[in-house]
């Protein structure tokens, strides 16, 4: 079962408050500028220590109100990174291949496959775009270079409507969850995993259970 801290506490936020960095009015958090109100920041979870740097390249037609990317700022801040396309860092400059973009490509391996042969990895770069989208943000020349990794299949419990989509279309925070514990299951094979990321699904599961009647992802995340 996953070792979500609870959010019993958002209960006691009934009003809104204004954004320390736009004055606009939020209630948990300004996904504009990817901040807690301070009615929360001092009740969230502890910041997720990640086995590796995240970065998430988001299409600019993507709202950030929907933006699940966001959801990793907050919990992981020191480790996430969140860029709008085409606003992000040129990873030709990695010649060492310690950065891969997750992308479910025909050519992909998996992570496990990936470090074996080059090792550990620095930095997972991921697209939160559509698909047609994704097309063209990958001929981008600091993202076509990139060895691309594919994850496991897993059943997302995104509660949107994806049209064209399948189950196993995950939404970013599930992609970054799920490739933060297959990482760690490769480079720690000495240990089980013990809920150290699984608050990254913090604000997911809240929101779940918000639009599901309660219904968490502890019982529905097989481990």
């Amino acid at each position: 079962m996953m070792k979500l801290t609870s959010a019993e506490f958002l209960s006691g936020v009934d009003a809104r408050s204004t954004c320390p960095g736009c004055n606009c009015s939020r209630k948990y958090f300004c996904y504009d500028c990817r901040l807690l109100m301070p009615a929360v920041s001092s009740f969230a979870p502890k910041e997720v220590q990640l086995p590796a740097a995240v970065d998430i390249v988001k299409h600019t037609s993507e709202k950030n109100s929907k933006c699940t990317g966001v959801h990793c700022v907050l919990t992981a801040p020191s480790f996430v990174r969140l860029y709008d396309f085409p606003e992000f860092p040129d990873y030709r400059q990695d010649t060492n291949r310690k950065t891969v973009l997750i992308y479910p490509d025909k050519k992909a391996v998996s992570i496990a496959e990936y470090v074996e042969q080059f090792g550990e990895i620095d930095r997972f770069v991921f697209l939160d775009c559509t698909w047609s989208q994704a097309a063209g943000m990958r001929r981008d020349e600091r993202l076509s270079g990139l060895p691309v990794i594919r994850l496991n299949s897993y059943r997302t419990q995104y509660w949107r409507p994806q049209h064209g989509h399948t189950e196993e279309d995950l939404a970013t925070v599930e992609a970054v969850y799920y490739a933060m514990r297959e990482y760690r299951d490769v480079i720690k094979t000495d240990s089980q995993y013990g809920g150290d990321f699984d608050d990254l699904l913090f604000w997911f599961d809240y929101f779940h259970r918000f639009v599901n009647d309660g219904r968490g992802l502890r019982a529905l995340i097989k481990e």
